[in-house]
């Protein structure tokens, strides 16, 4: 890129950034109106539009990625950085080639088996086919990863987001994990009451579903033994009680009081690619080897173009 192109769209930067935050502004008040008009408080829309929407920092990071404003202004830094380093050290270089070979090469590593470590105190059956896919990823390059797998059943799951059980006598803060219609299913868990969430019912428009944990059936609920197919309200949204888990289940932590499904709507690009960035697990098909699971990985991740941010690698396998 010549200098003075990559100089002219740093200049104006600081527009680009006001004109995007305005777009992002536009949408939730757009969204808020729509479920203010479907009977939802003014507080309660603008906390519903919110949480759809997503991460409004991961939109704006992904947004400057795509238009190339966010790795034009990193190139610059980087290499005036690493001129600087490499003047005053010259042994530098060599530590930093190194470094980089030893990054590379853990990348390669795009399984890595997590029975041992996550899995295997859990009563999962065939622990051993339970393989975690490295790094995290939105859930538009899920549902792809999902329905383009030849060699895996795969499932994603986003944890830690606080919803509101109303409708009792008193409002309830529940902590609760979106997942995959196929999560459970996956690691073979079996509900104590009722049932697991269904293929397509993790898809805007058919996941009006819950599935509680044994603790709150147990002290919300006084162990109702009618509870499914009771509907109960979760921010606002009426969803149906389909299965009740056993006191022993405990994905992804202990901290989950309730499950639903993960909303995936591609009709809603800030939240379908840069919204929650999820773990994912697998089941190896049978017959299927580590190293052939590995090769799928890696042709899928050719296939999604990372201009897009449907990838992050976080960590590095075990």
């Amino acid at each position: 890129m010549p200098l003075r192109r990559l100089r002219s769209r740093l200049f104006h930067r600081s527009h680009r950034d006001a004109d995007l935050d305005a777009e992002i502004q536009f949408h939730l008040s757009e969204e808020a109106d729509e479920r203010a008009a479907a009977g939802l408080t003014a507080d309660q829309a603008r906390l519903a539009a919110k949480r759809d929407f997503g991460n409004t920092t991961l939109v704006r990071e992904a947004t400057r990625e795509v238009h190339g404003w966010g790795s034009a202004e990193r190139l610059i830094q980087d290499v005036r950085y690493a001129l600087r380093i490499t003047r005053r050290h010259p042994g530098f270089s060599a530590v930093a080639v190194l470094t980089l070979a030893l990054g590379i090469g853990a990348n390669t590593a795009i399984f890595s088996l997590v029975n041992g470590i996550l899995l295997r105190p859990l009563p999962y059956p065939d622990s051993e086919r339970l393989v975690s896919v490295t790094g995290t990823y939105p859930k538009g390059a899920f549902v792809e990863m999902r329905a383009t797998s030849g060699t895996m059943r795969v499932a994603a799951y986003a944890e830690g987001h606080e919803l509101n059980l109303a409708g009792l006598d008193e409002p309830i803060r529940l902590t609760g994990t979106l997942i995959s219609a196929e999560l459970l299913s996956v690691l073979g868990a079996r509900p104590e009451l009722g049932r697991t969430f269904q293929p397509g019912e993790d898809i805007a428009g058919r996941d009006g579903y819950a599935i509680l944990s044994h603790a709150v059936w147990d002290r919300t609920f006084a162990r109702d033994a009618a509870i499914v197919g009771r509907s109960i309200t979760l921010d606002g949204m009426r969803r149906e009680i389909v299965g009740v888990m056993p006191a022993d289940f405990r994905f992804p932590s202990v901290k989950t009081q309730v499950w639903i499904p993960l909303h995936a709507d591609p009709r809603s690009p800030a939240t379908y690619w840069a919204g929650d960035f999820m773990p994912v697990v697998a089941r190896l098909n049978p017959g299927v080897t580590l190293e052939q699971a590995r090769a799928d990985v890696r042709r899928f991740q050719a296939h999604v173009p990372s201009s897009r941010g449907q990838c992050r690698r976080a960590g590095t396998p075990p």
